[in-house]
């Protein structure tokens, strides 16, 4: 930065000079003047019919020598404006007289013509220092700008300045917007004036694209510090210098109106049913048009040769209108040659059905109509196979539907396509992507004569492993905000980490923590209550069956988590909860989600909760319920609940009809936990264990803002406060994965199968033949039953139940493995491949279902449940610690299966009263101290801090969890635990005790 450049910013308008001098600085933008300006009209004169005159001499002169024809044009020029609005206008040509005038020239696709070449590069983008637009300056009434940029004559930009160094900030800049620009006026009118306004100083920037005086909301127009908001240092010049450098070019601005601005206006029902238009200009933010350019740089550098690009957007980040410009621009994107990259743009979604709010972003962009073409629920397979066929430039289907068109699509490994995948977590997992490529990449059928079978059937492999391979007429775009592991090494860039290994990561990503420090999500793990459960149990049957452990832990705790009376005590607490601090918020609109884990779960909530609003006189909270299917109570009642009975409406208008005033609760299993978006929503009852992706996709249905919408509640029921932390961690900010899947780790899993002698080759070659048939005969299928059949007694036959577990395992990881290994991989090897297509369909014969089903209401029954809160939410978030680098994970053999341990009836109630503190009325210390000692050994936790740790420093842990045992059972066993919790030195003893007997047994093998 120069030294005059500094002074200037010590001075009140010092910073606008050196933004207009840098913006004049190539010669690009010119310098527009005050008295070329028609206030009345809102339009520089001299720009607009000069670039009419250069640019369309032929319309000029049909009509420029009528009287009074620059007062008339302009005129009518803003008349249409005013009907139609300027984006319209710098989109369709404006007729007048006879003429037929275009306010902007798009830039060609190709440079095939010369002369509409040069016509683009005749736009006149100009920017005017102190624009004095209204007639009111001499009045010192204000009426002066610091920088308009018109395009054409036409306004499009408007910019505040403030100057740090002069003891502003971006702050007066939002504040002169709100009180100082009045809406009223031409220039700020909204769609008839500008259509963008930067509040900027020399530290951040934002934006908004409509002026409401007090209730203008600006958006943050901001680089990013390291996945934080703001902007990082540069050296010797400003931190928004960006702003001249790489935002505000003529090339830029130029493609915004052609190819980014959007009228977006959408009818809906308020809360009240009544219609509700909202009408928007859409502006791409900073980080939209940056990963869009990366993109579409790094595929002109490189070609299309099989790149993928894995995009990390956070929700909030405007994902739905990045998918749908950079579709747009992929579509028109040509080569060195001028040809187009892509035959088609295909944007797929995961979804059963194409989502809305897609379909409507992709049309709302700027396109040449019949170009794009969108399966929706009322287009087939056959649609989709006719629009690849007849290559339609813009596709939109869902991902599904590609597992149909195998056989109706004509060759197409000779075409090129660009595939971007909404939600691509979930299209990694089946054959998904699989078929996909299978579908784009087909080559034409070349009829051949084979000596023999066995070369047909290697034929027919071949193949099958080429068309599962990596192509290279493909680039793979996926945009997802929590990837896998499998998403990141399939959609992610490889390079090498700081040791040297190979790695994946993310092409662009704009982070959730970004997200949530701009204010464009909401930090759902802020106000996050937790409760556990606490009960007793008894055992109910005479004698003393043995169940496997984690089977009936299984049946066991959903009993208890389904008993009526467990419920009601949570119900009570949820609506307490929404009555003291929801209800109220958003003007008396706000709702509220029940994550259930089951069908019956759901349905049990809702009766409690209607009986408890009916008991309790509650008015105007009601609930919705929503899930698939029916469901009974009890095997033996014949009274089917379904959602549409419960709600008493059909099941497709659940959505709508949660939408309108009265219904405030929706209680949910498995529906509407992820891709459902209703900003209402205050405050998540969550009655279901959530682990990893599913967690944060779940709990992120309440973190979309809304006006007036400030804070959201969790109350969970069933996740440890750390465990969602956890869960949040890998995708807060940009993830790595460290690593390769090999290859060779298949061969593994291979020869432990093979040592069981399940089938030999000749059979899996019988097996194969038959597979690869159009047709099969009844002797054909025959055959094929009698092999799996064969095979099947033989696993059956494996002796012990452990090798069973471990070989059932890997043959499902086998087949999941190699699946995976020809996506990200040149892996060929035709006979394992014939091995893979047997364990396929064995798999799948081999699930016969485990083992009956255990009825727990027949063995054990609860008594004294109790809600107990373990964390209050008021002690807000304790932050995230970003899990940044993962390692992948390899096919490796299954490990002995831990739920295999046979225990008792009498075994397993121990086992819920040392995790669960249930009571069991000891009558001496004795025992109730063994008890303590096997809460410990059942810990894995203490085993692990046991092996790895001294006596002394797992005395430091035992401390914790002998109280929290002893807390969480205080109901229960009240003497005991009154005695050692009154008395700190029996406790500090009774700590020393255990820790030295769990020390001991865990280590005694050693």
């Amino acid at each position: 930065m120069s030294l005059s450049d500094m002074m200037d910013l010590l001075e009140k308008q010092g910073f606008q000079r050196v933004f207009k001098t840098k913006l004049l600085e190539n010669g690009e933008i010119v310098e527009g003047y005050n008295k070329d300006y028609n206030i009345n009209y809102a339009i520089d004169e001299d720009k607009l019919f000069n670039f009419l005159q250069i640019t369309q001499p032929k319309e000029y002169n049909k009509v420029s020598g009528k009287a009074d024809f620059r007062s008339k044009f302009i005129k009518y020029l803003r008349d249409q404006i005013a009907s139609y609005g300027l984006l319209r206008i710098f989109r369709e040509p404006v007729k007048f007289n006879g003429a037929h005038f275009k306010m902007f020239i798009a830039k060609p696709h190709n440079e095939y013509n010369p002369e509409e070449v040069l016509k683009y590069k005749n736009n006149i983008v100009s920017v005017t220092e102190e624009l004095v637009y209204n007639n009111e300056v001499g009045n010192g009434k204000g009426g002066r700008g610091d920088l308009t940029i018109f395009v054409n004559g036409l306004p499009l930009i408007w910019i505040e300045l403030k100057s740090n160094a002069a003891g502003q900030s971006i702050i007066d800049a939002k504040k002169q917007y709100r009180k100082d620009r009045d809406p009223k006026e031409l220039i700020f009118k909204y769609k008839q004036g500008c259509l963008v306004y930067f509040a900027m100083d020399t530290e951040e920037v934002e934006f908004t694209t409509k002026l409401k005086k007090d209730e203008t909301r600006f958006m943050p127009y901001n680089k990013g510090i390291g996945m934080h908001k703001g902007n990082p240092d540069v050296e010797d010049d400003f931190k928004t210098s960006y702003m001249w450098k790489e935002v505000l070019t003529k090339e830029n601005i130029l493609e915004w109106i052609e190819k980014y601005l959007i009228n977006e206006v959408i009818t809906t029902k308020d809360i009240n049913g009544n219609k509700k238009k909202s009408d928007n200009i859409i502006f791409p933010r900073y980080h939209q048009l940056n990963e869009i350019s990366l993109i579409l740089s790094d595929i002109k550098s490189k070609g299309i040769s099989g790149q993928n690009y894995l995009i990390m957007d956070s929700p909030g980040s405007g994902k739905t209108y990045s998918i749908s410009w950079l579709t747009h621009q992929l579509a028109c994107l040509h080569d060195e040659h001028n040809n187009p990259v892509y035959d088609s743009v295909i944007v797929i979604t995961d979804r059963k059905v194409v989502d809305g709010q897609l379909q409507d972003a992709v049309l709302l962009v700027p396109h040449e109509p019949g170009t794009v073409e969108v399966m929706d629920d009322d287009c087939s397979s056959e649609d989709l196979a006719h629009a690849l066929n007849s290559k339609s430039r813009i596709i939109v289907s869902t991902i599904q539907k590609f597992s149909f068109i195998l056989d109706k699509v004509s060759p197409m490994s000779d075409k090129k396509f660009a595939i971007i995948i909404d939600e691509c977590h979930s299209s990694t997992k089946g054959a998904y992507m699989s078929n996909v490529g299978k579908a784009l990449s087909q080559e034409a059928v070349v009829e051949e004569e084979y000596e023999s079978a066995e070369d047909e059937i290697n034929a027919a492999i071949e193949a099958d492993i080429n068309r599962s391979h990596k192509h290279d007429n493909i680039t793979l775009i996926g945009y997802s905000a929590t990837p896998s592991k499998k998403t990141i090494e399939l959609f992610g860039t490889k390079c090498k980490d700081e040791n040297g290994e190979v790695m994946s990561k993310p092409f662009t990503c704009y982070s959730m923590q970004q997200a949530i420090e701009e204010g464009f999500i909401l930090d759902v793990l802020k106000n996050y209550t937790t409760y556990k459960t606490y009960f007793k149990t008894n055992k109910k049957v005479a004698d003393n069956p043995a169940y496997k452990k984690k089977q009936i832990q299984k049946a066991v705790l959903k009993y208890a988590n389904l008993r009526p009376e467990n419920i009601e005590q949570k119900v009570e607490i949820i609506l307490e909860h929404f009555i003291d601090k929801v209800e109220h918020q958003l003007n008396h609109t706000a709702k509220a989600m029940v994550v259930t884990d089951s069908r019956e779960a759901a349905v049990r909530y809702k009766l409690a909760f209607d009986k408890l609003l009916t008991d309790k006189n509650i008015d105007g909270i009601k609930t919705l319920v929503a899930f698939t299917a029916g469901v009974r109570l009890r095997e033996d009642e014949s009274v089917e609940y379904t959602e549409s009975k419960m709600n008493k409406f059909p099941e497709s208008q659940t959505k709508s009809v949660f939408n309108t005033a009265e219904y405030r609760i929706l209680l949910v299993a498995n529906k509407f936990q992820t891709g459902y978006d209703q900003p209402l929503l205050v405050a998540m009852y969550v009655d279901k264990q959530l682990k990893g992706a599913a967690a944060v996709q779940t709990l992120g249905r309440l973190n979309r803002t809304y006006p007036g919408k400030e804070e959201v509640f969790v109350l969970d029921f069933r996740n440890e406060y750390q465990d969602i932390i956890d869960a949040f961690a890998p995708y807060y900010t940009e993830t790595e994965l460290v690593g390769e899947t090999d290859p060779n780790r298949l061969y593994e899993l291979e020869r432990f199968i093979d040592d069981f002698n399940l089938i030999d080759e000749t059979k899996i070659d019988e097996f194969v033949a038959i597979s690869i048939k159009d047709k099969r005969t009844v002797s054909d299928v025959s055959k094929w039953n009698h092999i799996l059949g064969t095979a099947k007694t033989k696993f059956d036959a494996v002796a012990e139940e452990e090798n069973k577990y471990k070989l059932r395992k890997d043959i499902i990881k086998l087949v999941e493995g190699y699946s995976w290994i020809l996506q990200v991989t040149d892996f060929d090897d035709p006979d394992l491949h014939k091995k893979v297509i047997f364990y396929k369909y064995f798999a799948k014969y081999l699930r016969t279902g485990d083992s009956e089903r255990i009825d727990a209401s027949k063995l054990v029954e609860f008594t004294k449940f109790k809600q107990k809160k373990t964390r209050d939410g008021s002690e807000g978030s304790e932050g995230i610690n970003p899990k940044t680098k993962q390692t992948i994970g390899q096919f490796t053999k299954a490990q002995a299966k831990e739920e295999d341990e046979i225990v008792t009836i009498i075994d397993f109630i121990k086992y819920l009263n040392e995790t669960y503190g249930a009571g069991l009325d000891p009558k001496t210390y004795t025992p109730v101290i063994q008890l303590l000692i096997n809460i410990l050994l059942s810990d894995p936790d203490v085993i692990i801090k046991a092996k790895n740790n001294t006596e002394q420093d797992l005395q430091l842990f035992i401390n914790k969890a002998l109280e929290d045992v002893l807390v969480d059972g205080q109901d229960i066993n009240q003497d005991f635990s009154d005695k050692i919790l009154e008395n700190v030195d029996m406790k500090s003893k009774l700590a020393e005790l255990l820790t030295a007997i769990v020390h001991q047994e865990v280590n005694k093998d050693k």
